[in-house]
């Protein structure tokens, strides 16, 4: 089975929350997760989500003023259990 979605890595647990927190008030549909192994990151929670809502999302986090340097964009694409990362600029 293939399947394909974002997730922002974090640099801090507040950052981790308070993007949560942001997504969820403006109704985005995204899942809390432990940070993938290949993703290095100072903090161990990543927010997932579709990755139909990214230029949704990253202009809201955008908007929110989060430290550019606490939060990585990345893509996954899962196939059959092997994972391709793909690190976002911007």
């Amino acid at each position: 089975m293939n399947d394909s979605y974002c997730v922002i890595a974090f640099g801090s647990t507040h950052a981790a929350i308070r993007v949560q927190k942001l997504l969820s008030d403006k109704g985005f549909s995204i899942i809390m997760m432990p940070t993938l192994r290949v993703i290095t990151a100072g903090c161990g929670l990543s927010i997932r989500f579709s990755s139909e809502d990214l230029t949704n999302i990253q202009k809201a986090v955008s908007e929110a003023n989060i430290e550019p340097s606490l939060h990585q964009f990345y893509t996954v694409e899962n196939n059959m259990g092997e994972y391709k990362i793909s690190k976002l600029e911007g």
